[in-house]
C-alpha cells in the first residue's frame, strides 16, 4: 500500500505546479523527505518492484528481492536498511527467495533459468555462499547444514558450507512433484505424477520406506513436521495426514484444508499454511486442527502474497512497496446474509441493525453478527438504494429517470420524483430530509423530502457526477467529475466554494471524514486518495485497489476508511497512517456498496454474487 504522495493541488484556473508521479518515494510537508516512508509502520519501499520476500523465523528482519536482481534486509526495529546488493541479473522469470529454518541463510531459486539453479546467501550481509545447478525445490535440513533438492525423478543432497554433493537417494518412480524434508533431514517425502500416496525415503539410508496405498486422488504437494512425525499430502481438495513415526507411514485421514503449494508447516511446527492456487492460502492451527485465517489474494492487487516463516504474519508487495500485516484470525472471517438477487445498497440502523436491499424489491433487516433475518420489506423493484444515516429511510432509483423514498419505519413510499435525466449519483443529508440528486442536466437538484419540493439547484461543469456527499453539518456537499475534479459547494447559496484539479482518473466513489474538513474518494483507476477543503491542499494517496472503485466507506471515528472495487476485493486504510487490512469476498465478485455500523465494530458489504457480508473491525485508538 502507498502512503500520503505529495503534489500539488490548486483551485482550477490556477497555474500550480507540476505534480509528480504516483510512484514516486511519498512526503509529509515539515518532515524530512522519506521520513513518510520510514514513519509508516509495515511499509517497505523498495527502488524496483518487489518479487519475492521473506521474514526469518526470529521475526527481527525482512529480506526482500527485487525485479532488478538486488537483495535487500532491513531492520524491522528501526525499519533501517542493513544493505542491498545485486545478486542476480534482472528478474522476470518467477525467482524466489526463501530463509533456511534457523534463518543463516538466504536461498533464491531461479526455476526457469538453464538450467535450473539455486543460489546460496549469507542472510546477515548478503555475500553468497555457493551455486547449485540442475535443481528444483530445494529444501534446507540438518540444522542449515544441508540442502535436499529434485530435478526430475533423482533427489540430490549437498554440504552447505563444503560445497560438496552427498550421497544420492534411490530414484523416484515418477516424476517429482514437490518435497518435503524432516529438520534434521531423517525423513524425505515427494508428490509425484501418477500416484496418490506419497514416495517417502529415509534420509539416513536413501532407500525407500513402503508406504501402503490410500485410494485417494493425485497429490501434489507434500511437507513434513519438524520433528519428522507427521506427513501432510496435499490434493487440489484437501490434505492427507499421515502418521510417519513407525517404520512404515500410516494413513490418518483427511484435513479440510487447502492441499496446493506451497504446502508447509510453520517453523514453530504449530500452523500447516496451503493454498489453492492461484488464489487463495489458508492457514491451519495444527493442534486444533483448526483454519486460523483464509487470503484471497488478486494478482490485480498483490505481485507477491505469503506467509511469515511462523506463519503469523502475511507479506505482500505492490510495486515497489512491500507491506507487512499482523495475520488474521477465523474470528475476522465474514457472517454470510443471503439473498436472492445481487446487492445494490447496505446501511445500519442506529441500533445497529444491517440493512441490505435487493433489486427484484425487497429490503431486509439483519442481525448483523448473526446472520439473523428480522424484518422483509417489499418496496418494488429498483436498481440501487441508499439507507439514511438514521436507517428509517430508504432512497430508491427505479430507473435513470425515478427515484423514490421509501419511509421504513411506517413502510410506505414517502415521495417520488420522476423525469429526471438520467441520475447518476444521489445522496442524503446527515437528517436525513434533503436528498442530493446529480443528473445529465449538469446540476445538483437538492430536494426537501418532507415537504416534497426542490429547494435549491447547484451547477457542474460536468454531466453525471460520480458520486456526492454531505457534510457532516449538513452546510455544504462535495462531488466528485468525471473528469476528475473535486468540488465543494454550499448548499444554501448554491454556489461552489472550491474546484480542485484532477487526477487523471473519474471519480466514481466519494465520502466525507467525521470531522467535515476533508473527503475521500475513488476514481476508476483504483486509487483513494484523500482531499482537504483548503486551497492548495496536497491530497494524499492512502493506496490504491486493483481495478474501479465501486463503494467507500468511513468509520464513525473517522480512523478507517474502506474502500471496494470491481474485482471483490476491500481494503480498510487507517487515516491516520498504519497497517492497511485486506479483506476478501471471491473472485470477479464486484463490491457494489459498504457501510459500517454506528459504534464502527462492524462492516457490512453488499456484493453482486447474491450475499451481504458482514466482518467485525477493530476501531481505532
Amino acid at each position: 500500500m502507498q502512503v500520503f504522495l505529495a503534489f500539488c493541488l490548486a483551485l482550477k484556473g490556477s497555474s500550480g505546479q507540476g505534480a509528480p508521479m504516483d510512484d514516486e518515494e511519498p512526503s509529509i510537508p515539515g518532515l524530512p523527505y522519506g521520513a513518510a516512508a520510514r514513519l509508516e509502520v509495515g511499509h517497505y519501499w523498495h527502488e524496483a518492484p518487489v518479487i519475492s520476500a521473506f521474514i526469518p523465523p526470529d521475526g527481527q528482519s525482512l529480506i526482500s528481492l527485487d525485479r532488478a536482481g538486488c537483495l535487500t534486509a532491513w531492520d524491522r526495529l528501526t525499519k533501517r536498511r542493513l544493505y542491498r546488493v545485486q545478486v542476480t541479473d534482472p528478474a522476470f522469470d518467477g525467482r524466489r527467495i526463501t530463509s533456511s529454518p534457523r534463518g543463516t541463510w538466504v536461498l533464491l531459486e531461479a526455476p526457469a533459468s538453464v538450467p535450473p539453479m539455486a543460489t546460496v546467501f549469507r542472510r546477515t550481509t548478503g555475500d553468497e555462499l555457493c551455486r547449485i545447478e540442475r535443481c528444483s525445490g530445494a529444501v534446507f535440513t540438518g540444522q542449515d547444514r544441508v540442502i535436499t533438492a529434485w530435478r526430475g525423478r533423482k533427489v540430490r543432497r549437498w554440504d552447505v558450507e563444503g560445497g560438496q554433493e552427498l550421497a544420492p537417494l534411490e530414484s523416484s518412480p515418477a516424476e517429482i512433484l514437490s518435497l518435503g524434508v524432516s529438520e534434521d533431514g531423517g525423513r524425505i517425502v515427494a508428490a509425484v505424477t501418477g500416484a496418490e500416496e506419497p514416495v517417502v525415503w529415509d534420509g539416513r539410508t536413501g532407500r525407500h520406506v513402503p508406504v501402503p496405498a490410500s485410494g485417494v486422488f493425485q497429490s501434489i504437494a507434500v511437507a513434513v513436521s519438524s520433528d519428522g512425525r507427521t506427513l501432510a499430502v496435499g490434493n487440489r481438495w484437501f490434505v492427507n495426514l499421515w502418521d510417519a513415526s513407525g517404520a512404515a507411514p500410516r494413513l490418518l485421514g483427511p484435513l479440510e484444508a487447502a492441499g496446493g503449494p506451497p504446502l508447509r508447516f510453520s517453523s514453530d511446527g504449530k500452523r500447516l499454511v496451503g493454498a489453492h492456487r492461484p488464489k487463495r492460502i489458508e492457514i491451519w492451527d495444527w493442534d486444533r486442527r483448526t483454519r486460523m485465517a483464509s487470503y484471497w489474494y488478486p494478482s490485480t492487487i498483490y505481485g507477491f502474497f505469503e506467509p511469515s516463516a511462523r506463519a503469523d504474519e502475511v507479506i505482500h508487495a505492490r510495486g515497489p512497496w512491500v507491506v507487512i500485516e499482523p495475520l488474521s484470525t477465523a474470528e475476522d472471517e465474514p457472517a454470510w446474509l443471503p439473498a436472492s438477487s445481487p446487492i445494490e445498497g447496505v446501511g445500519f440502523t442506529e441500533e445497529g441493525q444491517g440493512v441490505t436491499g435487493e433489486p427484484r424489491g425487497t429490503i431486509r433487516r439483519w442481525e448483523a453478527t448473526s446472520a439473523q433475518l428480522l424484518r422483509t420489506h417489499e418496496v418494488g423493484r429498483f436498481s440501487r438504494m441508499m439507507l439514511s444515516r438514521s436507517g428509517r429511510r430508504a432512497a430508491l432509483l427505479d430507473n435513470p429517470g425515478t427515484l423514490r423514498v421509501w419511509d421504513l419505519a411506517r413502510d410506505v413510499e414517502a415521495l417520488k420524483i420522476g423525469r429526471l435525466n438520467h441520475v447518476s449519483a444521489f445522496a442524503w443529508s446527515p437528517e436525513a430530509d434533503l436528498l442530493a440528486l446529480g443528473t445529465y442536466d449538469r446540476f445538483i437538484s437538492i430536494w426537501g423530502v418532507d415537504e416534497q419540493t426542490e429547494r435549491i439547484r447547484i451547477p457542474t461543469e460536468g454531466i453525471a457526477p460520480g458520486g456526492i456527499a454531505w457534510c457532516p453539518d449538513g452546510k455544504s456537499i462535495a462531488w466528485g467529475e468525471p473528469s476528475g475534479e473535486v468540488v465543494f459547494a454550499e448548499i444554501r447559496r448554491g454556489r461552489e466554494l472550491s474546484r480542485y484539479r484532477s487526477r487523471g482518473a473519474a471519480i466514481t466513489s466519494i465520502s466525507y471524514l467525521p470531522g467535515g474538513d476533508s473527503v475521500v474518494t475513488g476514481d476508476s483507476l483504483g486509487a483513494v486518495r484523500r482531499w482537504a477543503d483548503v486551497p492548495h491542499a496536497e491530497p494524499g494517496l492512502l493506496g490504491r485497489l486493483g481495478s474501479r472503485v465501486t463503494a467507500l466507506a468511513v468509520s464513525p471515528d473517522g480512523h478507517w476508511v474502506a474502500g471496494g472495487d470491481s474485482q471483490g476485493a476491500i481494503l480498510l486504510w487507517p487515516v491516520g497512517g498504519g497497517v492497511h487490512r485486506a479483506l476478501s469476498v471471491e473472485e470477479a465478485s464486484e463490491i457494489t456498496s459498504l457501510a459500517f455500523s454506528p459504534d464502527g465494530t462492524l462492516l457490512l458489504a453488499g456484493t453482486a454474487k447474491n450475499a451481504a457480508l458482514v466482518w467485525k473491525v477493530y476501531p481505532g485508538p
